[in-house]
């Protein structure tokens, strides 16, 4: 009997302290800091450039990133990346120009909770007088949060994307 009841105390405070949690969460939403948005477009910049993610098709010294969705004065300067931030008009207007290209774009970064969640696209811009077909485009999205010690931790969400074009005329 004595079980039963210290089982059930047990469970009322384990329910009651997810409820508390819940209810802090919900009262104290995360804040964001402009030094805490360049720290994490900058890990995201840094998986998005990893071996075996962009690594292969982005290239470092022409690096494009839209400056769609973000504030430009905060993103990040990393070592051995010439990145050149665009504005969407101006990466049309290049592409008209020059040529397709591949760019990089945040899609969002958005709280949610006491977390952050940011994806990252990579796809073509296509100039108006290209006969090009692309079959490629990607990206992925991170859950970030910070650990015991303040330090912003990134999970992976999801993966989506193939590498595969066709740069054949028709």
């Amino acid at each position: 009997m004595r079980v039963r009841i210290f089982t059930l105390i047990f469970i009322a405070l384990l329910i009651s302290g997810a409820l508390g949690l819940y209810c802090l969460v919900q009262a104290f939403p995360l804040r964001l800091t402009d030094g805490d948005k360049t720290e994490i477009m900058k890990m995201t910049l840094e998986l998005a450039l990893a071996p075996g993610v962009f690594a292969h098709i982005i290239d470092k010294e022409k690096m494009i990133l839209s400056t769609e969705n973000i504030d430009p004065n905060l993103v990040p300067k990393m070592p051995g990346v010439n990145l050149t931030l665009l504005d969407p008009d101006e990466i049309q207007e290049r592409a008209d120009r020059e040529g397709d290209f591949l760019f990089l774009r945040f899609r969002q970064m958005q709280i949610n909770g006491w977390r952050v969640i940011v994806s990252l696209d990579f796809g073509w811009a296509i100039g108006k007088n290209s006969q090009a077909r692309y079959l490629s485009g990607g990206g992925f999205t991170i859950r970030y949060y910070r650990d015991l010690f303040g330090i912003w931790v990134g999970e992976g969400i999801s993966w989506w994307g193939d590498i595969l074009f066709d740069r054949s005329e028709s």
